[in-house]
């Protein structure tokens, strides 16, 4: 199973502190659990998250007021299948924009995260897609957000990102 959403990453490690001044470590944060995808990860409590189709979750700022909410959507990508076989789709849409790749380890899990620009909502946006093997599974991580907002919430989802792991 490939889900078809186009996304966008760029380097994890920018800056720890948040819009508000908070560093990351002074937000308080929940633990979300998906017992039927087998993974859980840390978000800020503050956050709102929903269930999608295909055992998809949406986290996204609950008092955000920009035009475009900054979204998280994290769930299995792929079954059965390498990281490099479940990132085809991804090296597709970079034949027709700038992308970039990089390959790395999260607890112990190989992951790939990519970078690349896109319109949301008919607005300059960014995406990071971050890839992590497990198992039978590869999970997916994908934050998007408006050009100008996207580095300021960086550092929670990348906190979100490190504290994935498989239950």
């Amino acid at each position: 199973m490939v889900l078809g959403v186009i996304a966008l990453v760029v380097s994890i490690n920018i800056t720890d502190k948040t819009e508000e001044g908070a560093s990351v470590e002074q937000i308080n944060y929940s633990t979300y659990e998906n017992k039927e995808a087998g993974f859980a990860v840390d978000y800020p409590s503050s956050w709102q998250f929903s269930k999608g189709e295909d055992n998809l979750t949406y986290f996204r700022k609950s008092t955000s007021t920009e035009s475009i909410q900054p979204t998280i959507m994290v769930g299995i990508f792929a079954h059965n299948k390498n990281l490099e076989e479940a990132s085809k789709e991804t090296e597709e849409i970079g034949k027709s924009i700038e992308i970039n790749k990089e390959n790395l380890e999260i607890n112990g899990f190989p992951a790939i995260k990519y970078t690349f620009n896109v319109n949301i909502q008919d607005m300059p946006g960014k995406v990071t897609r971050v890839l992590i093997k497990e198992g039978d599974e590869v999970y997916g991580f994908d934050y998007s957000n408006s050009v100008e907002m996207f580095d300021t919430d960086l550092p929670v989802v990348t906190r979100m990102i490190q504290s994935f792991r498989n239950n």
